[in-house]
């Protein structure tokens, strides 16, 4: 669980492994879990 190196791959450089999760963090992180 590293969310700073997700935002950072998808800020740098988007993996297409990665892309979804990166932007699933960056939404995490501007709108967080609501239950």
């Amino acid at each position: 669980m590293r969310g700073e190196e997700k935002l950072t791959v998808y800020g740098a450089e988007t993996r297409e492994e990665d892309s979804d999760l990166s932007i699933e963090a960056l939404i995490k992180s501007i709108k967080p879990e609501e239950g």
